[in-house]
C-alpha cells in the first residue's frame, strides 16, 4: 500500500510484473465454475494504477471493463491498452479509463449499471467525510445479482493510530474501519465472505509498520 504523497511513479515501478491479485483471480475462477459467462458484462476497478487487474478483466472476457484513477501513470497505462483492446473501427470500446478521484465516481457511475466491482488498496484514500456516500453509489451501480470484491483498513492499521494519536497529516484524509463498521457496510448484501488479517510488515518502501486488513467479497440480492 502507498501513502496519498507517495511517489505514484515509484510505487507503480515496485509492482510492475506481478501477477493480479489472488482475490481477483479466485473470484473469477469460481464464477467461471457456477457457469456464468463474462461475454457482454461490464467490470469496474476503482484504482487501477498499472493496470494489472484491469487487463486481467479484459483477459477473462468482460465485454466493458471501466478502469478510474487519478494519477498520470495509470492514465499512460490505460491509453496504451486501448489501444491494444479497443476497436474503434467497429465503435467497440472495452476499455474506458476515468480519470477521477474516488469521491467523484458518483456523476460517473449508473444505476444498476456494473456485474462486479473491484477495488483492491484504493478505498482508504477516499476522505472519510465521502467514504459513505461512495458505498452507497457503489452498492447503487452494481446490477441485482452483481458482485463487490473489496480491500478495506482496519482501525488497528499504524495507519489510523497515528491518524487518531495526532491527526497525522498523511493519513487524515484516509478512512479505516472496525470490524462492526464493516459488518454495517454489508448489511444490504448477500454472499458474504470477510477475511480479517492482521500483521507486522513493512511498506513498498521497507518502512516497518503493522498492518490491519479487510477482504471483502459480497453479492448484491438479486430482485425478485
Amino acid at each position: 500500500m502507498v501513502e496519498r504523497n507517495t511517489q505514484w511513479g515509484e510505487y507503480y515501478e515496485h509492482h510492475q510484473g506481478r501477477a493480479p491479485r489472488p482475490e481477483l483471480m479466485q473470484l473469477l475462477d469460481a464464477m467461471r465454475q457456477d457457469g456464468e459467462s463474462f461475454e457482454g458484462k461490464t467490470a469496474l476497478e476503482i484504482g487501477t494504477g498499472n493496470m494489472i487487474e484491469t487487463k486481467a478483466l479484459l483477459d477473462a472476457g468482460f465485454g466493458h471493463v471501466i478502469a478510474t484513477d487519478i494519477t498520470d501513470g495509470a492514465e499512460n497505462a490505460a491509453a496504451s491498452l486501448q489501444l491494444d483492446v479497443n476497436d474503434f473501427g467497429h465503435d467497440v470500446e472495452r476499455l474506458e479509463f476515468l480519470k477521477v478521484a474516488n469521491e467523484e465516481l458518483a456523476a460517473h457511475l449508473e444505476h444498476e449499471s456494473i456485474d462486479l466491482a473491484v477495488a483492491y488498496l484504493s478505498l482508504q484514500f477516499t476522505p472519510p467525510e465521502d467514504f459513505a456516500r461512495l458505498w452507497v453509489v457503489l452498492r447503487e451501480s452494481l446490477k441485482p445479482g452483481g458482485k463487490l470484491s473489496v480491500i478495506l483498513i482496519g482501525n488497528r492499521d499504524d495507519w489510523a493510530r497515528k491518524t487518531l494519536a495526532d491527526g497525522s497529516r498523511a493519513y487524515k484524509k484516509m478512512n479505516f474501519h472496525s470490524r462492526e463498521d464493516i459488518e454495517k457496510l454489508l448489511t444490504d448484501f448477500d454472499s458474504i465472505q470477510v477475511r480479517e488479517e492482521e500483521e507486522d510488515g513493512k511498506t513498498h518502501d521497507g518502512v516497518a509498520k503493522h498492518w490491519h486488513t479487510f477482504y471483502v467479497e459480497a453479492q448484491k440480492p438479486n430482485t425478485v
